[in-house]
């Protein structure tokens, strides 16, 4: 093996990035044809006194004058010496011999080679160095790295002259050592520190006795700072660094510390990174050295072999991905039949851009263009145009727009652009020409056509009626139809479906302001104005005055064969003179009602044949009740009349109260003997129930506690609270909240209350005008088995709220659909000595039945 190629193999175990440092000195070193075949062969005296052995010493940069060689030529000698050294562990260094007589200081000048195995573990135990001796200073370079356990791998050191071994555990182990001494003669390294090497060069991979700089090797310098995840070597301006993650990169005035990125010098730093199959280059603005870098990415390379310029974020399917603009110094003009497809190209000036996707027509202006010759039917030269071609396996067209004088050409071929059609020329400005063949597929004309002032005919002669009015600016008309006579006419808009309508199909009319009539289309019938749809949407039908409120407006009568109102949350009220029907809804069911310009809406009331409806008013100032087909309810507490007086909702309001003793556990209120509604069955049952309420406790009560609703109960209420109720529905107060109502329900067990918030409390003040009145709607459609609709109003504020609850469980989450139900309204002072009051407005109930 000559000694250029020992000095290569070196560089290839200790690094790629050293190797071009030891080829360098293998070069220079001249090399004798005769070599020792083994080991243990003896060379042969040499007579040139200039010659040398690069591999028998230490390898430096060429540029320095690193080696003064003096002696002969080859090398006087090569000896080989094993010996086998016991209970060798990590507690100690042990001392090595280096030949039969127990010598143990290296000759400076000799090149060793020891090998060390652990006998009886493993034949991939082992590592070999390489060590060198001077009067100076110790070389120790490790050449090979075998795989074994962590446990028991061998290691070396030179201290004081002499070698030592040691191993990786603290049991004993057997090492087997063998050395390989050459005898250099009269050997001396220049410049040791060269390479800015101190300590071991490679390594075992044995983390706990690795430092920083054995991680990275400085060439020409000593290493950076570089965080533990970096391997490489470092030279002057840069580095080369391979990462834990698998990153590799070629850095220039930048180290990796562990607080991050970070300038070595005063000036610009850029990085090439090889990562996941994708390559970026950053680069950054001059800096300072040690601050921190902020990088950019002005071009990256995906996997895919797409090149993505000022981004990094890969569409997947384009391999130049440019993400700003392009500019190009006016390369050859070359003919367009010369270009292929799915390829761009750039003319002088002009663009030109092949895609096979449906998105290639992007406007991309230039400064001009020209085309080779006349011969091929090319535009002329410009100052400025596009050029847009697409391409579909043999056949091509192309688009080409003038921008100085607004021209538009044309032309095809079939044959991948071997021949070409002639160029069909469209200007675009008002008096479109064509020039070329008869345009037949974006235009199509069936008869004559005419280019008139203000209007185009279809069908007809070369003369029409005059245009309606003077500001009308042009007509497409339907005027003589060939087979019926020049007094006949009939125009078509048609959006597609042939003969069928198209439920796909649309068109647009547009109308435009003009002074007298505002924006609006105008429908004619016979020369009379018959509607209009004005610029609000409003659509008029023989009026054209707009009242610019109502969407329809019909002067004459309306004939319908069914009406839908609309439910509205909130309209507004109509002008004077006017009512707004809509759709009400209460509590999930839509009602017909009215708004009228001034107060309130109102509801219709359903047909009474239809329904069956109960209710129950109070006479006010008194403590007489007014029933309409509903029996006389139970009472508890003190029946106290209630004088109507000015100033509040309450006050104002008809009503009958309810005053319960002083005494703790006391109750007032209203409850119904007879149950006789159901929640809906999905075919029959259900109900629509709504009462007008207000508490009117005295003097604040803490604790107290009140349920109005529907429940299965007929007996006189007790003191319970409300969300333990069971086969009921209603509004209540819990003993444990003041602040808010809820809503409580519950079938065979009562369910969670549901809280209406601050909104709703139960008394806004104390006495008998300090409760809020509320109006509680219950709805449960007959259609529909399980579910209770409900709407919670304050009265004197106008809020509301509304919800549902179940179907859940049948007969756990609400009432069976054949339980019955009935009316009560209680109040409770729970544990309080203080009279509660409840006053009652209102009881009203419908049915199917």
């Amino acid at each position: 093996m000559s000694v250029a190629t020992k000095v290569t193999a070196l560089a290839q175990v200790i690094g790629a990035d050293i190797k071009a440092l030891f080829v360098a000195v293998a070069g220079k070193a001249s090399v004798s044809s005769a070599a020792p075949s083994s080991l243990a062969a003896q060379a042969a005296s040499g007579t040139s006194a200039d010659a040398s052995r690069a591999d028998h010493v230490h390898p430096y940069p060429s540029s320095l004058p690193d080696l003064k060689i003096t002696g002969s030529a080859k090398l006087p000698g090569v000896t080989l010496f094993s010996t086998a050294m016991a209970g060798v562990s990590s507690a100690d260094w042990t001392n090595v011999p280096l030949d039969s007589s127990g010598n143990t200081a290296l000759v400076a000048g000799y090149v060793y080679t020891f090998r060390l195995n652990v006998t009886g573990t493993s034949s991939n135990t082992g590592a070999s160095y390489q060590v060198y001796q001077t009067a100076a200073s110790t070389w120790a370079i490790r050449l090979v790295a075998n795989s074994g356990t962590d446990s028991n791998k061998p290691r070396l050191q030179v201290s004081g002259g002499v070698v030592q071994v040691t191993t990786n555990n603290s049991n004993a182990y057997n090492l087997q050592v063998t050395v390989e001494t050459r005898y250099t003669g009269n050997v001396t390294l220049s410049h040791p520190s060269a390479l800015g090497i101190d300590g071991v060069l490679s390594h075992d991979g044995d983390a706990s006795t690795l430092t920083a700089t054995a991680r990275v090797i400085g060439a020409g310098a000593a290493p950076s700072a570089w965080a533990s995840q970096n391997y490489g070597v470092e030279l002057q301006g840069g580095a080369v660094i391979s990462q834990s993650t698998g990153v590799m990169q070629l850095v220039q005035n930048a180290v990796l510390t562990t607080g991050g990125w970070v300038y070595k010098y005063n000036t610009y730093a850029s990085i090439y990174s090889a990562y996941g199959g994708w390559h970026y280059w950053n680069t950054a603005p001059s800096g300072t050295s040690g601050s921190s870098i902020t990088w950019s990415t002005p071009m990256a390379l995906s996997y895919a072999g797409n090149l993505l310029i000022g981004s990094t974020s890969d569409n997947g399917s384009d391999r130049l991905q440019v993400n700003g603009t392009i500019y190009a110094t006016s390369p050859a003009n070359k003919d367009s039949s010369n270009k292929v497809s799915t390829t761009a190209w750039v003319n002088i000036n002009a663009l030109c851009w092949y895609d096979n996707s449906a998105t290639d027509f992007n406007a991309m202006t230039t400064s001009g263009v020209s085309f080779t010759a006349a011969s091929n039917g090319n535009p002329s030269g410009s100052a400025g145009g596009i050029l847009l071609v697409k391409n579909v396996g043999s056949l091509i067209t192309q688009q080409f727009h003038t921008l100085t004088a607004n021209n538009f050409f044309m032309r095809s071929s079939t044959d991948g652009g071997v021949s070409w059609n002639a160029w069909k020329q469209a200007a675009t400005t008002a008096s479109p020409t064509f020039s070329g063949t008869t345009t037949t597929s974006s235009l199509k004309v069936n008869g004559l056509m005419v280019n008139l002032a203000g209007g185009v005919a279809l069908y007809g002669p070369g003369s029409l009626p005059a245009l309606s009015t003077t500001m009308v600016a042009g007509e497409i008309t339907g005027n003589g139809n060939q087979n019926l006579g020049t007094d006949y006419g009939m125009l078509r808009l048609s959006a597609g479906g042939g003969a069928a309508l198209s439920q796909k199909s649309a068109i647009d009319l547009i109308g435009y302001t003009d002074d007298s009539t505002g924006r609006q289309i105008v429908f004619y019938a016979g020369g009379v104005r018959v509607g209009s749809f004005k610029a609000s949407g409003n659509l008029l039908i023989g009026t054209s005055t707009d009242n610019g409120t109502d969407k329809l407006q019909i002067s004459g009568t309306l004939l319908s064969s069914g009406n839908r109102l609309q439910a509205v949350s909130a309209p507004s009220a109509p002008a004077s003179g006017y009512t707004l029907e809509y759709g009400q809804t209460l509590a999930g069911r839509t009602l017909p009602a009215a708004i009228p310009s001034m107060g309130k809406f109102v509801v219709n009331d359903p047909a009474r044949w239809r329904r069956k409806i109960s209710v129950m008013n109070a006479q006010g100032g008194g403590t007489t009740w007014f029933y309409d087909t509903m029996a006389a309810p139970a009472a508890v507490g003190t029946a106290t009349a209630r004088t109507v007086t000015a100033g509040t909702m309450v006050g104002m309001a008809q009503r009958i109260g309810y005053v319960s003793a002083a005494t703790v556990g006391s109750l007032s209120g209203l409850y119904a003997t007879l149950g006789m509604y159901t929640l809906g069955t999905g075919t029959l049952g259900g109900f629509f129930y709504s009462t007008r309420f207000a508490f009117s406790d005295p003097a604040a009560v803490s604790g107290a506690r009140a349920f109005v609703g529907l429940s299965s109960s007929v007996a006189a209420p007790t003191n319970v609270e409300p969300n333990t109720l069971t086969n009921c529905v209603g509004l209540a107060q819990l003993s444990t909240d003041a602040t808010q109502l809820y809503i409580v329900y519950g079938g065979s067990a009562g369910q969670a209350a549901i809280g209406l918030g601050a909104g709703f409390p139960p008394m806004a003040a104390t006495g008998i005008t300090g409760g809020p009145i509320y109006e509680l709607t219950l709805y449960s459609p007959s259609t529909t088995s399980g579910v209770v609709y409900y709407r919670v109003e304050r009265l004197d504020t106008g809020t509301f709220v509304e919800g549902s609850v179940g179907p859940g469980t049948a007969g756990t989450t609400l009432p069976a659909n054949t339980t019955l139900l009935a009316h009560r309204a209680w109040r409770t002072n729970n544990a309080t000595a203080l009279a509660v009051g409840i006053d009652i407005v209102s009881v009203y109930l419908e049915t199917e039945q």
